[in-house]
């Protein structure tokens, strides 16, 4: 199903990337994220939701634990990377293996607390490399203080 290897920067995009994980999220949360012009990739899990929407990623990547042979049967197996490591979350194989200015993660809010934590743990040790869309939540990493425009309503949560 997939080939064995890990290998640093196997994907590099000049803007931003999307990443797909398995968590729940609409797809009215999904319309506003995704765009067909930029590389999507889906750490195991992703592929499912994505290949139910007749989506192909540029990289199925993760411990493929999750993703189900038949999701993943029409993409073509250099695009399908095995990192059977479980000394990381599939999202940080993910980030580690990927390079972009920005990266956008739907699907690791919201759904088990378990993964919401480790999504969360992943942003700790990569904070300049993505921003976690929920359908309550936009999480990202702050470097230092500044302007901030907000819609009326908004929650808003600053941790020092």
């Amino acid at each position: 199903m997939a080939e064995d290897w890990l290998h640093k920067n196997v994907l590099f995009h000049s803007k931003k990337l999307i990443i797909v994980g398995g968590a729940d999220f609409s797809d009215d949360l999904f319309k506003e994220v995704y765009d067909n012009e930029l590389p999507i990739i889906a750490p195991d899990g992703g592929a499912n939701f994505l290949a139910e929407n007749n989506i192909y990623p540029e990289l199925v990547m993760g411990d493929l634990d999750s993703v189900s042979e038949q999701n993943v049967q029409n993409i073509e197996p250099k695009k399908i990377i095995r990192i059977p490591d479980q000394d990381s979350t599939d999202l940080e194989k993910v980030l580690l293996n990927t390079q972009s200015p920005l990266t956008i993660g739907i699907g690791f809010l919201g759904s088990q607390i378990d993964h919401e934590l480790a999504a969360l743990s992943a942003l700790a040790k990569f904070p300049e490399k993505i921003i976690l869309i929920g359908e309550h939540d936009i999480i990202f990493w702050f470097h230092q203080i500044s302007h901030y425009a907000l819609m009326l309503g908004c929650e808003f949560l600053f941790i020092l």
